[in-house]
Order: C-alpha cells, then structure tokens, then sequence
C-alpha cells in the first residue's frame, strides 16, 4: 500500500473548516466555525451555503437519508441529505458543544466535550430516546468518534479506543507524542489529524505508516471516500482533496 503526498485538488470556503462529510456520493459538506455549512460540488468546489448553528459546525453524518449536524450551541440538526438539505428537527438543550457523531445499530453516538459517549436509540416512528452513556474510560475530553465494521471508535488525548458490539473497550494507541484532534478509520488505516499534520497508522496494530503536511494550522477533520483518497480540514479556511492509496501488487 502507497501513500501519496500531492493534493488533488483543494476546495476554499468561507471561513474555518471543523467538520466534513459526504453526502449522495458527490456532495461534500463542510461545517463552518461561524455556523454555516459548505455544500461543495467534488468536481465544481463550493456551489452552496446554509446556516447551521448558532456557534461552530462541529461535526457532520449522514445516515439513513439524513443530514446530521452538531454544533457549539448543544443541538444536534436532522436535515434531508439532498438539496436544498432542508431542516427536519432540532434536538436542543444537549450536555455540551457536540463535537461528533456516529451512527451505530439501532443508535446514534454523540460526544459533547466530555470523557463520557452518549446516545440516542431510534424507532421505526423516528423518535430518538437518549439511551445511559458508555462506560466511560476516557480521561480527557472525546475529540472523535467513528463507527466502522460493527465497531465503534473514539479518540481522546493521545489515545484511540475500539469498543467491541457489547461496547467492551480496548485500547489502540496509548504512546503517542501529540494530541489527536480528530481521525477516520478502514479496515486497514488510521488517519488521525492532530495539531502538526496528518498521521496514519495500520488500523490495528497502531504502527505508523506515513505522516503528511498540508495546513499551516492543527487538521479538525479527516473523511476517507471509496477507501482510495481522503479529505482532511484545517484552521486556514481550505482542505485539500488528498490521493492517499495504490494497490502494490509487488
């Protein structure tokens, strides 16, 4: 597996970017630190913006036709996932800032500047009901969760966790030297943005595989897409679409 340095391409918006996500496979959306979501075309840049929250976008998931948004002001916005994303609910008067989102089984996971991982089970009716938290082992504040082959994952200080289907946590990495802002995860990679760049690691074993620049500021959000090239923001406004991996047959 080869890793690439050279962007491909770099999509500007009108202010910080703090999160990212894919929607109905060609848009990109990008959450705002003034509130605002960027709607880019991944062949024609930013074509669109919609106000989200009173406060930063901090993160983004589209799941099961919709747009998720959590935002600095302690909502979580329900949008349709196409144009023109319009608003469908609000849930309001969360613990904190909600600073990700995962969709799992029959749950939604949410983080909210906390050690703790909450969550929202779902019905058939569309009605969420806030479930007991996880168990929490984190001792800094969350800074990312992921859910990727029946397990969820989330990041904290230097520390990545995978929580196994009956949300039993093990341990990924523990020794690392920087702080882990936020990350993405594949069967066989860890992306992780911290405040020096972009690292990436084999997914279970931990070991460092490549470590890249490309911002001038910390990197806030990391998006794997087709599992052949991903998408990381950072604090100058940009985030460059990033080639990332070719099959070595040697």
């Amino acid at each position: 597996m080869l890793l690439g340095r050279t962007p491909l391409q770099t999509f500007k918006q009108r202010t910080r970017v703090m999160s990212l996500e894919l929607c109905d496979g060609m848009l990109l959306a990008a959450g705002g630190s003034d509130g605002e979501i960027g709607i880019n075309d991944l062949n024609k840049g930013l074509v669109e913006v919609i106000k989200g929250h009173q406060g930063g976008v901090m993160c983004l998931m589209c799941h099961n036709g919709y747009l998720w948004t959590g935002g600095d002001d302690k909502t979580i916005n329900i949008r349709g996932d196409t144009y023109p994303f319009p608003l469908l609910q609000t849930i309001a008067d969360l613990q904190g800032p909600v600073t990700g989102m995962a969709p799992g089984t029959g749950v939604v996971y949410y983080t909210t500047e906390s050690t703790a991982i909450h969550l929202f089970s779902s019905s058939s009716d569309k009605n969420f009901r806030r479930e007991p938290s996880l168990k929490n082992i984190h001792t800094s504040p969350v800074t990312g969760i992921r859910y990727r082959s029946g397990s969820l994952w989330s990041a904290s200080g230097s520390t990545i966790v995978r929580w196994q289907a009956d949300h039993i946590p093990t341990v990924i990495t523990q020794s690392l030297t920087w702080s882990i802002s936020t990350f993405s995860v594949t069967d066989t990679l860890l992306v992780i943005g911290c405040e020096n760049g972009l690292i990436v690691l084999a997914t279970y074993t931990g070991e460092v595989v490549r470590k890249f620049s490309g911002h001038c500021k910390a990197v806030r959000s990391v998006l794997f897409w087709q599992l052949t090239v991903f998408f990381f923001g950072g604090g100058n406004k940009s985030f460059p679409k990033n080639s990332n991996q070719k099959k070595n047959n040697g």
